[in-house]
């Protein structure tokens, strides 16, 4: 038996309402991330997937604000959306190694514990799950990891007393003619794999995860769900591209599962900023610059105060050229 991978620790974001939809590519995505940061609602988390006929949108907004953000989305869009009273969990540091997801999607389906939604960024992995499961959710953690800052789950609940309000987000006073990044990491050459599975089992996805780690592939992007009407449960992730039997073998071996899979070659960026993670309009910025420069974004994560987004490989260049005349960047750099 392999033993636990150790973690520096994991955090919770109590009090904030996941809502998820799917919106049709004929309605601008922009469009409503303009309307949601027009009412100064702030995200602490977003993913959105480019799907074949429609975007596939998660996204977390605090509890007072749950009201008026169905509204805008209903009165825009045309659709009610999936919500519910939920909570953030976020693990760290997971070091894009594949394995960390595979276990934690391992993990919840042999739990039987329903997944609202998975993202991450460079330093961590977060879930979005239904706030009733937050105590079953944490004391499993501890079957499959180990945490540097506490060994027991009641460890873990004896440090969060008095501390609930320490968690919520705060939305910044000010906004930024540009909003301030700590600079932009750019990397081509990955593959982007989209995989949906009918019957909702995420034991294959973290089968695939954990075959990527063992090959040395390193996840630069991870995304879970919505639900496709038609693929199933659906997840969405980034390595380092490989024209190798191996990763053919992998996505064979997935696909006799019964996997509907779709891949293309991709670039990944990621940054964050003093301010991403407690103002609004970040994500909005964002989406403005690409659809002023026609970039064709592929996926979105944002959480934990970073950004992490895929575009086709031949629109780097075009996308750091969006990002740069809209936010402060101080440098760029391409890691290899």
């Amino acid at each position: 038996m392999t033993s636990a991978p150790k973690l520096g620790g994991f955090k919770v974001l109590k009090g904030v309402n996941r809502i998820s939809l799917a919106l049709p590519k004929a309605h601008p995505l922009p469009r409503l991330l303009r309307l949601i940061a027009g009412e100064k609602i702030n995200l602490p988390y977003f993913t959105c997937v480019q799907g074949e006929s429609a975007w596939g949108l998660h996204l977390a907004v605090e509890s007072a604000d749950r009201d008026r953000t169905v509204t805008l989305i209903q009165e825009s869009c045309g659709t009610i959306p999936d919500e519910a009273a939920s909570v953030i969990l976020s693990i760290f540091p997971h070091r894009s190694d594949p394995t960390i997801a595979a276990r934690l999607l391992g993990l919840f389906d042999q739990e039987g514990l329903a997944l609202g939604a998975v993202g991450n960024s460079p330093s961590a992995i977060s879930i979005v799950l239904d706030e009733g499961l937050l105590s079953e959710a944490s004391s499993a953690l501890f079957e499959v990891f180990q945490f540097n800052t506490y060994r027991t789950p009641s460890d873990w609940k004896l440090a969060q007393r008095g501390k609930e309000e320490l968690y919520k987000e705060v939305v910044a006073s000010y906004q930024e003619q540009r909003p301030k990044t700590y600079g932009l990491e750019i990397a081509d050459r990955h593959d982007f794999v989209s995989a949906g599975l009918v019957d909702g089992n995420l034991t294959p996805f973290g089968t695939t995860l954990h075959a990527c780690s063992q090959h040395g592939f390193n996840l630069a992007f991870l995304s879970l769900g919505p639900p496709h009407p038609e693929r199933g449960e659906t997840l969405t992730f980034c390595i380092p591209g490989s024209n190798g039997k191996a990763f053919a073998r992998i996505l064979n071996d997935l696909r006799s599962e019964n996997a509907l899979i779709s891949r293309c070659r991709a670039a990944v960026f990621t940054m964050n900023g003093p301010h991403f993670g407690d103002r609004h309009g970040i994500v909005s910025e964002l989406l403005r610059a690409f659809e002023e420069h026609r970039i064709d974004l592929l996926g979105l994560s944002c959480t934990i105060a970073s950004v992490t987004g895929v575009v086709p490989s031949s629109q780097l260049d075009s996308a750091v050229k969006a990002i740069t005349s809209s936010f402060e960047v101080p440098g760029v750099v391409k890691k290899t």
